[in-house]
């Protein structure tokens, strides 16, 4: 609006992290361009949240209707950084501080963006899908602060060694080769 024309955009970026947004607290900070001057953006019921499958979706879809909204659709979304950063209490009755519901949630996020599609808001030159790439995060931060998730690297730094939710990363990587590789390039 600022300079009277449309923001000169190629790929648009976001990470997608579930987490609570409240000015000058742990968190997100609260989304520029929200009315008024809140301090509180979005903030989950409960930490169980963090890793809701229902919720990453809305939170992809939200930001794919920004896009429409401003004529943005017929450009890629890249979802820079996501992941699970910090420790869960038991949710339905199954801890989420443990490698296997953080790889449940990785793995689930790759199967989503595989398949997600709508063409009422995704991108028509890659089938409607609503996601191009993503990134997970994180390589090497093996959470040694007592509430951050100490599962969701991939890599040791100090060991120099693959982890368990690496692997489960590489061995997904492998069984979908063919996924893998996108027909449609981001330029």
């Amino acid at each position: 609006n600022r300079y009277g024309e449309p923001l000169p955009v190629d790929v648009w970026n976001v990470h997608n992290f579930i987490i609570r947004e409240i000015r000058g607290e742990w968190g997100a900070d609260v989304p520029p361009g929200l009315p008024g001057d809140p301090q509180q953006g979005w903030v989950p019921e409960d930490d169980c949240t963090h890793i809701d499958m229902d919720v990453f979706d809305g939170q992809i879809r939200a930001f794919r209707q920004w896009m429409k909204d401003r004529g943005q659709q017929d450009k890629p979304l890249m979802v820079s950084e996501y992941g699970v950063l910090y420790t869960h209490p038991v949710c339905d009755g199954q801890s989420m501080n443990s490698p296997q519901a953080v790889q449940d949630f990785m793995v689930g996020t790759f199967d989503y963006f595989f398949n997600a599609k709508d063409c009422d808001l995704g991108y028509p030159a890659d089938e409607c899908r609503l996601v191009q790439r993503w990134m997970w995060y994180s390589l090497d931060d093996t959470g040694n602060e007592s509430h951050f998730n100490q599962f969701g690297a991939l890599f040791d730094p100090d060991a120099l060694g693959i982890r368990m939710t690496g692997e489960v990363f590489r061995d997904y990587c492998l069984a979908h080769l063919d996924e893998l590789a996108y027909p449609t390039p981001i330029s």
